[in-house]
């Protein structure tokens, strides 16, 4: 993951840390498991979903989830820490 220091913030993210950012968001918004406090919140998280679902190919194609599985892996290899799954 990069960080900018621009005016605008820009973060770049790996395929495999935008996937399962993907999945979180998705996840936690289609089960109301977020606690966001503040319409600015939940617009801004909106967002972000919507902009990770149009610029993937991975949440469409079939064998999503041992896609996902893989990606939590290598996003785990790059931090160095074990995953969960």
């Amino acid at each position: 993951m990069e960080i900018s220091t621009d005016d605008d913030l820009t973060i770049h993210l790996s395929h495999d840390e935008a996937f399962v950012l993907f999945d979180f968001v998705w996840r936690v918004s289609e089960q109301n498991k977020l606690s966001l406090e503040d319409q600015a919140e939940k617009e801004l998280f909106r967002s972000i979903s919507v902009d990770l679902e149009t610029r993937m190919a991975q949440p469409f194609e079939p064998g999503y989830y041992p896609s996902l599985a893989r990606a939590r892996a290598a996003v785990c290899r790059a931090f160095s820490v074990i995953s969960d799954t």
